[in-house]
C-alpha cells in the first residue's frame, strides 16, 4: 500500500500489436500501485479503434482521450480505469509524444514516478517493482535503466540500463551488447560509465521532471536520452536497476534495427546528433563532419543516392 504510484507512458505509432503485447505483460506485473497513458500519434493503422478492440476482447477498461479536449479534464474524468489512450492529433516524434503523457502524469499530485517503456517491449513481471527498488535506494538518483535482453535471442543482452557517448565521434556503445543474458555485472561500475539510460526502458522521478524538465522536442527521434542526461550533469544520477528484465523488439517504429536502417531512422539519427552536438559540444563538430562525409562515401557504395542528399542538406541546414 506504501508503494510509489508510477504512470506508464507508452508511445504507440502504427504499432497496435506491439503495443497490446506490452500491455499483456505489463498487466503480469507485481507491483500494483501503477496506471498506463497509451499515447497515440495520429496512427494510420487504426491503431486506437484495433487497441480498444483488443481491450473489449479481454474485458479490460481502457479510458480514451483526444489531446485538443485537455488533460486536466481528462485527470478529472479519469475515473473507470487505469489505462488511458490519448489520441495526440499529429506525430510528435518520440520526444513530443511521451511529453503528453508525462504531463498528463504529472497533473496527479500521487505520481512520483513515470515509467517511459517502449511499446516493442514485454516486461518480466518483477520489472517495475525492481526499478523502483533501485530508485528509492538513493534520492539523487533521477533517471534508471533496465536489463534490455534482445527479444529475437533472449540469451543475449542489448545493454545493461545505458550507454556510453563518445563526444568526439559521436558514437554510442550500449553497456553490455552481446553480453550472456546471464552475466552479472558490476553494477557500481556501470553506473560510473553510463552517459544516459536507454529510452527503451526509464523510470523518471518526479523531482527529476520537475527540476530539469520534459524532454526537448527539438529531437524527433533518438538523442533525447542522451539530452535529458547531459541536461540533468551535476544534478542527478543515473543509475540501473539489474532485476528488472525488459525483452526489447528494438527499432520496431522506424526499423531502425542494427542489421538495417529505415531512411527515416538514418535521417533523424544524422540530424539529432547534429543537433546535440552544436548545443553541448560545438568544438567536436569539425570531427562529426568528417563522419558524415564518411556516411556519404557509405552510402554510394551502397547506391543509396537519395540518402547522400539527404545528409548533404542536413550539413547544410541543422541548426
Amino acid at each position: 500500500m506504501n508503494s510509489p504510484l508510477v504512470y506508464i507512458i507508452i508511445l504507440n505509432w502504427n504499432g497496435y500489436k506491439d503495443t497490446t503485447t506490452c500491455l499483456e505483460s505489463i498487466l503480469q506485473l507485481e507491483y500494483y500501485n501503477y496506471k498506463v497513458v497509451i499515447c497515440d500519434n495520429d496512427s494510420s493503422d487504426n491503431s486506437v479503434s484495433k487497441i480498444i478492440k483488443w481491450s473489449k476482447h479481454k474485458s479490460i477498461k481502457i479510458d480514451y482521450l483526444e489531446y485538443a479536449q485537455g488533460l486536466e479534464k481528462a485527470l478529472k474524468n479519469h475515473k473507470h480505469s487505469n489505462i488511458l489512450l490519448i489520441q495526440t492529433g499529429k506525430n510528435l516524434g518520440f520526444a513530443g509524444g511521451n511529453n503528453i503523457g508525462i504531463r498528463y502524469a504529472l497533473l496527479d499530485e500521487h505520481c512520483q514516478y513515470v515509467w517511459i517503456l517502449n511499446n516493442d517491449t514485454i516486461v518480466d513481471s518483477k520489472s517495475l517493482k525492481s526499478l523502483v527498488i533501485r530508485t528509492e535506494q538513493d534520492k539523487d538518483i533521477g533517471i534508471c535503466g533496465s536489463r534490455l535482453l534482445d527479444y529475437h535471442d533472449l540469451s543475449k543482452v542489448q545493454a545493461w540500463g545505458g550507454a556510453k557517448y563518445n563526444v568526439w565521434s559521436g558514437t554510442v556503445k550500449h553497456i553490455g551488447y552481446g553480453k550472456s543474458a546471464q552475466e552479472h555485472p558490476d553494477i557500481e561500475m556501470i553506473e560510473k560509465s553510463m552517459t544516459y539510460v536507454i529510452g527503451a526502458s526509464m523510470l523518471v522521478s518526479r523531482n527529476f521532471l520537475e527540476k530539469i524538465g520534459l524532454m526537448n522536442e527539438k529531437y524527433f527521434l533518438y538523442y533525447e536520452e542522451i539530452d535529458w542526461a547531459t541536461r540533468a550533469k551535476g544534478y542527478y544520477k543515473m543509475a540501473y536497476a539489474h532485476d528488472s528484465i525488459v525483452y526489447h523488439k528494438e527499432g520496431g517504429s522506424t526499423d531502425g534495427r542494427r542489421d538495417s536502417c529505415s531512411y527515416i531512422a538514418d535521417y533523424h539519427a544524422k540530424k539529432s546528433r547534429l543537433i546535440f552536438t552544436k548545443t553541448y559540444y560545438p568544438l567536436s563538430l569539425p570531427i562529426i563532419y568528417i563522419r558524415m562525409f564518411g556516411a556519404i562515401f557509405n552510402r554510394i557504395i551502397k547506391r543509396q543516392y537519395n540518402r547522400v542528399f539527404m545528409i548533404l542538406r542536413l550539413m547544410l541546414t541543422t541548426n
